[in-house]
């Protein structure tokens, strides 16, 4: 592993220069980014990391703190459930760290987590992370510890459920009930994951015989999915019902209910999501897939504290079960 004396042969700027670059006080004392950049990225060749114990001493701390980058959007509720999980492995393992919350807009986390703020945590979990923020993170020198949740990365620690065998367990839900013709309610506004999950199920069901049609929210809201919804003839014969978000499946539920159509004989209905509580207030027959989001958060703390504590670890991936529940 690289000091900063070999970064700083390598760039051929002072040694106080990339000290204080590496420390993320670049910009405070004026240096240009171009330098910074230069720097990082030499930094990220020798695979360089900072001393995380001189660090805590530097800050006359006992307590390390870590960001979470969580996506401003829809499911910006759930990051609770992921806070629950890192409270568990805290307490079995008495580990004592500050979490804080960073939102982001998604497909901009550039502009939020630039390697100055990275530098400036004892580590990172980048949470919900798009196409353009994936394709960031690769492009920057990851020289804090660092993982990713719900995504999988060769070059990142990962915890993640496989989105693929998702939408084919799905579709194989449906299509064991004889069903042969389902509606995939997913959002004008597409997530890699989410694609991935509808693109799986929408090959398996459609390679058994099956037909697909899509039904597309404006957004990820139960209003839009209402609204959505209500503009499509049902008819008469039962169809698969495939919700790629829990809160899209409440707005299906209430236009039927106002259109006095029984969805349990129209709709074998498969939904993604975790709100177990309020399912059961509407009289419907559902499967649930629960994403694991407290065992998601406990992975990544576990990950990440690895990485904290040798620098030299293996990157690793986790890929835990999901789980279908009947309500």
């Amino acid at each position: 592993m690289a000091n900063l004396k070999e970064i700083a042969a390598k760039t051929g700027f002072s040694l106080s220069t990339v000290s204080l670059v590496l420390r993320g006080e670049g910009s405070n004392r004026s240096i240009p980014m171009e330098t910074q950049n230069l720097i990082y990225e030499a930094a990220k060749e020798l695979n360089y990391r900072p001393n995380l114990s001189a660090r805590k001493l530097r800050s006359n701390s006992d307590r390390h703190t870590i960001a979470v980058f969580w996506a401003n959007d829809f499911r910006a509720s759930l990051v609770f459930r992921l806070i629950q999980g890192f409270q568990t492995y805290m307490n079995e393992t008495k580990s004592d760290y500050d979490v804080v919350i960073r939102p982001y807009e998604p497909g901009k986390l550039s502009d939020y987590a630039h390697p100055n703020v990275i530098l400036s945590y004892f580590g990172i979990i980048f949470c919900n992370t798009s196409q353009e923020d994936f394709d960031y993170l690769k492009s920057i020198p990851m020289i804090t510890p660092s993982v990713l949740y719900n995504r999988k990365s060769e070059n990142i620690s990962c915890v993640f459920v496989d989105d693929e065998a998702l939408g084919r367990a799905s579709a194989e839900r449906i299509l064991a009930k004889g069903i042969k013709e389902s509606v995939i309610v997913m959002p004008q506004k597409k997530y890699q994951y989410v694609m991935t999950r509808v693109d799986s199920f929408r090959s398996v069901f459609e390679n058994a015989g099956g037909k697909c049609t899509l039904c597309e929210p404006d957004d990820y809201t139960s209003v839009a999915a209402y609204n959505a919804i209500k503009n499509m003839d049902w008819g008469k014969k039962k169809k698969g019902l495939f919700c790629v978000g829990d809160t899209l499946l409440f707005g299906i539920l209430l236009y039927f209910g106002e259109a006095g159509l029984n969805i349990n004989e129209l709709a074998e209905i498969v939904t993604i999501g975790g709100d177990l509580q309020m399912l059961p207030a509407f009289p419907v027959r559902a499967s649930m897939i629960k994403i694991p989001l407290e065992e998601m958060g406990y992975n990544c703390l576990s990950l990440l504290e690895k990485e904290i504590v040798d620098s030299t670890c293996p990157k690793t991936q986790i890929n835990l079960p999901f789980d279908f529940i009947d309500v």
